[in-house]
């Protein structure tokens, strides 16, 4: 009986794991990210301007992060075009200007269009405009992310509570 009980309980971890793309631990913090960029983010462009405000998320996002970004054109996100890997690239997007913000808007979209998942110790994303195609495509560090996004949040609160 108890096989039966351990199989089924497996089974519906499974399940879940798929409906959340593989987030189902991590759908508050995701829900906590896109809300501080509506609020407080979309409006900040670069990191220079962040670092005034949030400088901690400003330093982690630059040593752990921005090495694995590029920026690349949509025919090349989508394999029409050749893509030179530079460095440690994982992720590449359009848009650039502002790397950071340009960052944060992609997660954003891949997560409330149910585009982002976790899978092997990685965020896969992926962003796209219905008639163009990707505008995002690659992968990021999951522990790099999470760890990312709690320094952002615990910043972003202590922010707001001393104003």
């Amino acid at each position: 009986m108890g096989n039966k009980k351990k199989t089924k309980d497996l089974q519906s971890k499974a399940i879940r794991y798929e409906l959340y793309c593989g987030l189902e631990n991590d759908l508050k913090l995701f829900a906590q990210i896109i809300l501080i960029y509506e609020i407080k983010i979309k409006n900040i462009c670069s990191l220079t301007e962040l670092s005034k405000i949030h400088p901690k998320s400003a330093i982690y996002f630059k040593k752990n992060i921005q090495a694995y970004l590029a920026t690349a054109t949509i025919d090349q996100i989508m394999g029409n075009k050749e893509f030179k890997k530079k460095g440690k690239t994982t992720l590449i997007f359009t848009d650039s200007k502002y790397q950071f913000h340009s960052f944060l808007r992609h997660i954003r979209n891949s997560f409330c269009h149910g585009l982002i998942k976790k899978d092997n110790g990685e965020i896969i994303i992926e962003d796209k405009i219905k008639r163009k195609g990707l505008t995002c495509k690659g992968y990021i560090n999951y522990t790099d992310f999470i760890e990312f996004a709690k320094i952002l949040i615990l910043e972003y609160e202590n922010y707001a509570n001393n104003k």
